[in-house]
């Protein structure tokens, strides 16, 4: 039996759902902060079709060097979003500056029913487990907040490592973090 294997999950659609994702959290601003707005997913989804770093995956980001940095560089898509849908560019820029807070809240990530008992099972067979995801910088504190990080030996946010998936520099990245394992 191989004692150094590993598996690299994914996070968003693998170990949990989130429900409206980015888009989501604009919506729970504009709900929150603009009672009665009339503006529907459908309205603000395009505006976010472009503008991630995960969009353009062979572009390495790894002057950003924390997460406020990595924030402000998506604000900037936040606030074309909400002008998009006619907000004025201050009152664009201050809802931008509110999604942070309401998309990285735990409550929005619900784990899949199998998550557990996987994650369970494959680490009593031995499995070393890892998540590398295109994902917020606060990515280690979400897999904790929502209970994982007593499955998980690593976590890793391209947000944090500068490296997007498929970008092959993600996967060496993850497989160094991991002791470059036997078995992936």
């Amino acid at each position: 039996m191989l004692k150094n294997k590993v598996i690299l999950w994914d996070f968003d659609g693998t170990l949990v759902d989130c429900p409206g994702h980015f888009t989501g959290a604009l919506m729970d601003v504009l709900d929150n902060h603009e009672p009665g707005h009339n503006v529907s997913r459908e309205q603000i989804r395009p505006f976010l079709s472009e503008g991630f770093f995960w969009h353009k995956p062979w572009e390495t980001h790894s002057h950003i060097t924390n997460a406020d940095d990595w924030w402000m560089e998506l604000n900037l898509t936040f606030k074309r979003a909400f002008g998009g849908v006619n907000f004025n560019p201050n009152r664009a820029q201050e809802l931008a500056g509110l999604v942070r807070q309401y998309y990285i809240n735990p409550s929005r990530f619900k784990l899949y029913d199998d998550t557990l008992p996987t994650l369970i099972m494959l680490q009593e067979k031995g499995w070393k487990q890892g998540i590398l995801s295109n994902h917020v910088p606060e990515l280690a504190n979400i897999v904790n907040s929502i209970g994982l990080s007593p499955l998980i030996d690593f976590c890793i946010s391209s947000a944090i490592s500068g490296y997007e998936k498929p970008n092959p520099l993600a996967f060496k990245n993850a497989l160094h973090l991991a002791g470059n394992p036997e078995k992936v």
